[in-house]
C-alpha cells in the first residue's frame, strides 16, 4: 500500500486539552456507575466481585502504558501502604449514603 492512497486524518486528532476534557468527562462518568453499583451491592460478595471487575480493568489500562514490572511494583507497594494503616471500623458500604465517603479516595 502506498503513502499516497492513504488519507491525511491528522486534521481529526484531539488537542491535549480536549483529551483531558474527555477523559475528566469518562472518570465521572466511571465514578457515578462505581458508587450507583456499589450502593446496589447487598453482600460482601457482591462488592469483592465489583472490586475484582474493577482491578482487572484497571491492570489491563495501566499496563497497556506503563509495563508490567511498573504495574507490578506499584501494586506492591499499595498492598504494603494499606496493610500499614490502623484498621478502620467495618461498614456495610451499601447502607452508606455516597456523601458520606465520595472522595476519600481519588
Amino acid at each position: 500500500m502506498s503513502d499516497e492512497n492513504t488519507p491525511d486524518l491528522s486534521h481529526l486528532r484531539l488537542s491535549k486539552t480536549e483529551v483531558l476534557q474527555k477523559r475528566f468527562h469518562m472518570l465521572h462518568d466511571i465514578d457515578d456507575y462505581v458508587t450507583e453499583m456499589i450502593q446496589y451491592c447487598d453482600d460482601e460478595q457482591d462488592l469483592i466481585a465489583l472490586g475484582s471487575v474493577l482491578i482487572v480493568m484497571s491492570k489491563n489500562i495501566l499496563t497497556s502504558v506503563v509495563g508490567k514490572k511498573s504495574w507490578a511494583e506499584s501494586i506492591k507497594q499499595y498492598t504494603v501502604d494499606v496493610t500499614d494503616e490502623p484498621e478502620a471500623q467495618s461498614k456495610r458500604w451499601s447502607q452508606v449514603p455516597v456523601e458520606e465517603y465520595k472522595g476519600k479516595f481519588y
